[in-house]
């Protein structure tokens, strides 16, 4: 018999994410989970998603589900927004070139 020992959500692409009591699945997959994600700007991956393989220190952030709202606790402790300009250009700054952030509407919790 299959035994369920955790259940995690990760709101943002390859940012660490966050442990559940409880979950909601929906069609497109587990509510909430990868709502945001960073888009890369390198020629040869132009507008693909910004994931931990091209950029380890994305694993340093942590994001979570606050109210309905997705937010990001950077490695020095501050919480921002996913799309707040300051943490794209973290983002950036660690990626070595300019990033952007895509909300995931398909992963969106219900209204």
């Amino acid at each position: 018999m299959a035994h369920l020992a955790e259940i995690w959500r990760y709101p943002v692409k390859s940012f660490r994410g966050e442990p559940l009591e409880e979950a909601f699945v929906t069609p497109d997959g587990l509510e909430a989970d990868r709502r945001f994600a960073y888009l890369d700007s390198a020629s040869n991956r132009l507008g693909k998603k910004l994931t931990a393989r091209q950029l380890d220190a994305m694993l340093g952030y942590r994001a979570r589900l606050a109210g309905g709202r997705v937010e990001v606790e950077t490695p020095a402790g501050e919480i921002y927004d996913p799309g707040d300009p300051a943490l794209v250009a973290e983002i950036s700054e660690l990626a070595g070139r300019p990033a952007s952030g895509r909300r995931s509407w398909a992963s969106a919790a219900p209204s």
